[in-house]
């Protein structure tokens, strides 16, 4: 038995006992259904004692005392919940798809009575859809409860389909010249239809770091590229796996690579060498002569993890794959994976919370921009794709300062244009005042090929830009390429409004630039 905090709706914590469960995750519920945490697969333990009800209840009922939770689908398929045999009270447990506050709709529903191990309920998803899973208790029989949630790929993608499936491991090296090294293990899925090809040249891996401090989500690590060489395969995936590996991953199963076997640093290549969008990979090449004991990996410098200068940071590691087969399958949208990290007082990192499948980490801005498991609604998100090519990913925000200004932040993922992007413009209405213009991006290392100037920046009557040289100008600008992030912000004394922005592509190409719509600031 141990305690484990619910929070209420008063913002205030009661410690209450809950059922031992070793394979539980310690995710506490919301009490609001806008607050909820997102889990993935797994076990939850809860409580819905002193829980407040909410003006909806479960099953058409009267509001019971509820808590909440979020649910992002990995995939097309189904999503199970159910509530454990060793769960206290009566219950009605629902999934919903929406907050009921913002006109969500109950999907599926049941109300337990009493009934020890309620069976499931359960409903179709879609890659990417988000699901609230509402626990309700009977307020004569409120307890605790442990959650199921289980979920499964009905029409696997055609072709195969991989996807960086968990973290569960982090390998740290000796620091040189204030620079921190690190390598973590790999899961890897085929949840597609078919087999994935495995080697030399796919599927390739990459390691990402960032910080989310003082409301604002920054990429502050990369590592090199490192290649296949083996498939174990296993199940893990969610859907009935062959089992066969070696020069393939057959569909449905899983790899799983450890930290060691992951640290072999002549099995890395620059992601120079990797176009992103084809798959196309020359190999690993050069020697490493620069800190030679950690090169390669995933970087990270000890000034970005200082405790003192970003108190109460949170950490976030991040994979993004790359595999020829999967991009001409065209699967290549959920090639990217992340999971918090905690922090010591000796720089080691060790993976917390659940893993998010298929997303890039500047979901994490929004899933925990107010704390952890704490989102931030006033963050959007966006994907912008590039016709006949690959996909960006683009978060905003805007915040009041309370003084008549606001401060306006976005950062943007590529995720895998090979194009890449050279220049961020958001388009002005007349009159804005601009202040406090930034600018920030992660440095390369290893003696990676691409320059790390900073974008300049130009501020007009119409508009204001973020720009590198173009391709013509340097080939080896500081372009924003696969599996990178930029972040870009100012303050105008307005507030904001829908507008229009553009991204102009690096590398030629048609198109030469992709528009969109975001957050800007509106009419003074």
């Amino acid at each position: 038995m141990f305690h484990w905090p619910i929070r209420l709706r008063n913002a205030a914590f009661v410690s209450w006992f809950l059922p031992a469960c070793a394979a539980c995750v310690p995710i506490q519920p919301s009490d609001e259904c806008t607050d909820a945490p997102i889990i993935t697969d797994g076990r939850y333990i809860g409580s819905t004692m002193e829980a407040a009800g909410d003006e909806f209840g479960g099953c058409g009922s009267f509001p019971d005392p509820d808590v909440w939770y979020r649910y992002v689908a990995p995939y097309d398929g189904r999503l199970s919940a159910n509530l454990s045999s060793d769960s206290q009270g009566d219950y009605v447990l629902g999934i919903w798809n929406a907050c009921p506050f913002d006109d969500g709709v109950e999907l599926d529903c049941n109300a337990g009575a009493g009934e020890i191990g309620m069976p499931a309920i359960e409903v179709a998803i879609s890659a990417a859809q988000q699901f609230w899973i509402q626990v309700a208790g009977h307020p004569a029989r409120e307890g605790t409860f442990t959650l199921t949630v289980t979920s499964s790929a009905t029409a696997a993608p055609s072709g195969p389909d991989v996807v960086p499936s968990d973290i569960t491991e982090t390998l740290a090296f000796r620091p040189e010249d204030g620079t921190r090294a690190y390598i973590t293990d790999t899961h890897t899925c085929n949840v597609g239809a078919t087999d994935l090809t495995w080697g030399d040249t796919s599927p390739l891996m990459t390691w990402n770091a960032y910080r989310l401090a003082e409301g604002r989500l920054v990429q502050i690590g990369n590592s090199w590229v490192k290649h296949g060489f083996h498939a174990n395969a296993s199940d893990g995936c969610g859907v009935a796996c062959r089992g066969g590996g070696g020069d393939i991953l057959e569909a449905g199963c899983r790899d799983v690579y450890s930290a060691d076997f992951n640290s072999n640093q002549n099995e890395m290549g620059p992601r120079s060498a990797v176009n992103a969008f084809s798959g196309d990979y020359s190999g690993p090449r050069g020697d490493c002569q620069i800190d030679v004991s950690i090169c390669r990996y995933l970087q990270i410098a000890e000034a970005d993890l200082d405790a003192g200068q970003y108190p109460g940071a949170l950490y976030f590691f991040e994979i993004v794959l790359v595999a020829s087969e999967d991009a001409a399958a065209g699967n290549a949208a959920n090639n990217a994976s992340h999971r918090r990290v905690t922090l010591d007082e000796n720089f080691l990192f060790t993976p917390a919370g659940p893993m998010t499948v298929g997303r890039p980490a500047l979901y994490a801005w929004r899933e925990h921009g107010l704390g952890v498991n704490a989102p931030d609604p006033a963050i959007s998100l966006q994907i912008i794709s590039v016709p006949g090519e690959g996909h960006f990913h683009l978060a905003a925000k805007a915040r009041d300062l309370g003084d008549g200004s606001w401060r306006y932040e976005y950062a943007l993922f590529n995720l895998n244009s090979h194009q890449s992007a050279r220049s961020f413009k958001l388009v002005l209405p007349a009159g804005i005042s601009v202040t406090n213009v930034g600018f920030d991006d992660v440095d390369y290392h290893s003696g990676e090929i691409f320059l790390g100037s900073d974008w300049s920046t130009v501020v007009d009557a119409e508009s204001i830009t973020w720009s590198t040289q173009t391709f013509d100008e340097n080939a080896e600008a500081n372009a924003l390429r696969y599996g990178t992030q930029y972040n870009f912000w100012f303050d105008a004394d307005a507030a904001p409004a829908e507008g229009l922005g553009e991204i102009a592509l690096f590398r030629p190409g048609d198109p030469a630039s992709v528009g969109f719509a975001t957050r800007v600031p509106g009419t003074p």
